[in-house]
């Protein structure tokens, strides 16, 4: 049987050896240094000799080798690490401009968060927040393009099916969200939507805008008894930070989706937009909160316009900063569940490690 345990640190008492190991009468022993071994590719001797070469403390005999073992195997230390530039392929970082709503809703909030989010890639994955409601949102979809047995108990059951409690951080909380969507969301949109069939669903589209290419997908596109149609978009979070409909960029751009996609132009005009919390009313949880906007031939025209406006600032953004490739914070951000803290100089684990001194006069 062998034991291993890390060494005791008595100024801070963070970690102790197993007393199991005392009581079994076995004496502690240091771990032996690992053993080295000779290299086995050209790769591993060219980055052992650098290694040894850039000692300053081994032996010169040895830094020698080292360097007899680099000029044996023609290695040229021009093209080591730090001795080139920066390469520039003398072309835009992006040949065509690309935008969609979750991406400029990024911009909105913060350049760096944009950059580092949407360009680079760099938050963490998706969690199961978003886990729910791509589920919510694949279940909906299919329910409607006639792949699931026309009923609440079949739509019920395919949720239970796919239920994945592997995303969850514990079984209570997969148990919690199952019930959420099983008993609430699909409930709620079954007896809300589910016998007024939509005209589309999950219909992607894309549309030209200056010089952009806009790009997204509705949950829904209904029609109104009144007359004219209605652009949904469900979601599953909750209401409380809904905002304001006709100030929802989401909502703006669909409705631009659908006066400039040919594809669409039979559900011309668009005489509302709603959000759908599918997690029901904020007094008792019972059906579907609907945040509406219904634009009327007094607003209308304003409404579309101050859309275009504001897209077309965005888009204009997004091409400024591609130009000059500098992305700043925000201060006015909402930070709450930003993953880039540790990266953003507004924030006490951003802040630089070693600030520069204050010029004394």
């Amino acid at each position: 049987m062998i034991c291993t345990a890390s060494d005791t640190h008595e100024e801070t008492a963070t970690s102790t050896r197993s007393r199991f190991v005392a009581e079994a009468g076995v004496g502690w022993r240091p771990a032996p240094e690992p053993r080295s071994s000779p290299p086995l590719t050209r790769a591993e001797a060219v980055v052992s000799f650098r290694r040894t070469l850039g000692d300053g403390a081994a032996p010169q005999a040895s830094r020698l080798a080292a360097l007899d073992g680099l000029a044996a195997l023609g290695e040229d230390p021009s093209r080591w690490w730090f001795q080139r530039e920066w390469t520039d392929t003398g072309r835009p970082l992006h040949e065509a401009l690309r935008v969609s709503y979750s991406k400029l809703d990024t911009l909105e909030n913060c350049e760096l968060q944009f950059v580092l989010n949407e360009e680079l890639g760099l938050g963490k994955p998706s969690g199961y927040h978003a886990s729910v409601g791509h589920l919510v949102h694949t279940l909906i979809d299919e329910y409607e393009a006639g792949k699931i047995e026309p009923s609440l108990d079949a739509l019920v059951a395919e949720a239970d099916e796919r239920w994945q409690p592997d995303q969850f951080p514990s079984f209570a909380v997969s148990e919690a969200f199952r019930r959420l969507v099983t008993r609430t969301m699909l409930p709620n949109w079954f007896f809300e939507y589910a016998n007024q069939p939509s005209h589309e669903h999950e219909k992607r589209f894309e549309f030209e805008m200056d010089g952009a290419v806009v790009t997204g997908f509705i949950d829904r596109i209904g029609e109104i008894k009144a007359g004219g149609f209605r652009i949904t978009d469900y979601k599953t979070g909750k209401v409380e930070n809904a905002g304001q409909p006709q100030d929802n960029l989401q909502l703006g751009i669909y409705s631009i989706a659908v006066d400039e996609v040919e594809e669409l132009a039979a559900f011309r005009p668009v005489r509302g937009v709603e959000l759908a919390f599918l997690r029901g009313k904020r007094t008792d949880g019972s059906k579907v909160e609907r945040v509406q906007y219904m634009p009327n031939s007094g607003n209308a025209a304003k409404y579309r316009e101050d859309m275009r406006e504001r897209l077309g600032g965005l888009i204009e953004r997004v091409r400024e900063l591609y130009e000059r490739e500098q992305f700043r914070p925000s201060t006015a951000a909402d930070c709450h569940w930003c993953d880039f803290k540790s990266l953003c100089p507004l924030w006490p684990e951003g802040a630089p490690l070693f600030p520069e001194l204050e010029t004394r006069a």
